[in-house]
């Protein structure tokens, strides 16, 4: 049964909350110790965990907070599917003491917000709503003070970049944000990997991390080439990020490059068959090609494939016949823009 008998509102000034929960009784225990947030807050209640993901599908709530244990679909099944498809909504979880290690998991594995043991005392639920909503509010704040100032003449038109499966975003020597696709701004929100700070200068999670970023930003602009970096972040999966320089049509230079993004959670790397029949690329090439494209560099795409540094320095000179491209960063380029729209 759905408790939920109001139709799923399409825009609100208030904030969207749903629970999910198979237990009744625990949502109108909660549904009565919410009655002073009803003028704050617009919440739907769902005792169905299907019904509540066709929901958050049709209309993307600002918070959702899932028990674990619920029949055909868990709590941490439905944080998986929101974060996998970068849906915008921040999960909590509820859990039963024996479920800690599961509910500790699902923060690595689907970007939990938070977990709360039941029994969780009302306000501290709501404390950890709160928390959640204002970190949305911030990551949006500084995400849409970001607009395409690329210049006028650039060979990626910005539309463009919005169908590239990948977080893309273009920023100046400093890693001031100039651009952002909509894949990026979704890696952003949901990451800690990679972020933002209020002058909308790219950032890791601490000081190393950051450095990494921006060292890597200006090595691939002094040597105009690309470069692949990993991110890392102590409590979830890397980012791992593909830096390379930006070039207009004109084939005028400017201080800018785009940065390709990468989480293990968001996207997945070209599939090789996919590059063996788009290119005519044996499939050892291809397996390069989507290591080198996913952000590795030569040498540790050769170590993936399995393969020596010297094969696969063979291999690079055979990928850049058949595709055309004289250097690496327009490899990257030409394979990322032709599957753009896959």
């Amino acid at each position: 049964m759905q408790i939920s008998t109001e139709p799923p509102r399409i825009q609100t000034e208030h904030p969207r909350i749903i629970f999910v929960d198979d237990d009744v009784r625990i949502l109108d225990s909660i549904r009565r110790n919410l009655r002073s947030w009803r003028d704050i807050w617009d919440v739907e209640y769902y005792d169905n965990p299907k019904h509540a993901l066709d929901a958050i599908r049709s209309n993307p709530p600002d918070v959702a907070v899932l028990d674990i244990e619920m029949p055909e679909l868990n709590g941490i099944d439905i944080a998986a599917y929101i974060c996998k498809h970068s849906i915008p909504t921040l999960c909590i979880i509820l859990t039963a003491t024996k479920e800690v290690s599961t509910a500790i998991a699902s923060i690595n594995k689907a970007q939990v917000f938070r977990y709360y043991l039941k029994p969780c005392k009302i306000e501290n639920l709501v404390s950890g709503i709160e928390n959640a909503l204002s970190h949305k509010r911030k990551q949006s704040s500084i995400l849409d003070t970001q607009h395409n100032d690329l210049p006028r003449s650039s060979s990626i038109p910005a539309r463009a970049l919005d169908f590239i499966p990948y977080g893309v975003v273009v920023s100046d020597a400093r890693g001031k944000a100039m651009f952002l696709n909509s894949k990026a701004k979704c890696i952003i929100r949901g990451s800690r990997g990679i972020s933002l700070d209020p002058a909308g200068i790219c950032r890791g999670s601490n000081a190393l991390m950051t450095t990494r970023l921006h060292e890597t930003i200006s090595e691939s602009l002094s040597e105009r080439t690309s470069l692949g970096a990993t991110l890392e972040c102590d409590d979830e999966h890397p980012v791992r990020i593909t830096v390379m320089p930006y070039q207009d049509n004109s084939n005028s230079t400017h201080d800018l490059v785009c940065i390709f993004v990468f989480k293990e959670l968001f996207a997945n790397p070209p599939d090789p068959n996919l590059l063996n029949s788009m290119f005519d690329l044996t499939i050892a090439e291809a397996r390069l090609t989507a290591a080198l494209v996913s952000g590795s560099s030569l040498d540790e795409a050769a170590e993936k494939c399995g393969i020596t540094k010297s094969s696969a320095r063979t291999y690079l000179k055979k990928i850049f016949a058949k595709l055309e491209v004289s250097r690496q960063s327009e490899l990257v380029r030409k394979i990322l823009l032709s599957i753009a729209s896959l």
